[in-house]
């Protein structure tokens, strides 16, 4: 006969089954960047047609040694509300338009590799 009421004195749990060790902590490797190397913070306008109407506005983002800190990108707006995620799909055609106008080399490469919801 299967027994089918538990309580403190006839109940016993089962073995553990996952015994695996937790995975170790892995800590960030330091700051690599030399003393000499330049931080920028630069912006431009953007614009990004949201809910019916046409968001406009300016971002902001940080470079270090001519590369795009895409983390920093739309810096100056509030992280996940709505108007920073409209800034950040409004910045990928922004920096098309810098690479085209040649003003800065860096959005260049960010039209092609940056991802405007990570």
């Amino acid at each position: 006969m299967r027994q089918t009421a538990f309580d403190e004195n006839n109940y016993r749990p089962r073995e553990i089954v996952n015994r695996l060790p937790p995975p170790p902590v892995v800590t960030a490797p330091r700051s690599t960047r030399s003393p000499t190397a330049k931080t920028l913070t630069r912006s431009a306008k953007w614009s990004w047609q949201s809910r019916q109407t046409v968001e406009r506005g300016t971002f902001q983002w940080r470079e270090h040694d001519g590369r795009i800190d895409y983390a920093s990108v739309c810096m100056n707006e509030k992280p996940g509300s709505l108007r920073y995620r409209d800034c950040r799909r409004g910045a990928k055609p922004a920096f098309a338009r810098l690479c085209k106008s040649g003003r800065n080399p860096a959005a260049c490469h960010a039209q092609n590799n940056y991802s405007p919801l990570r």
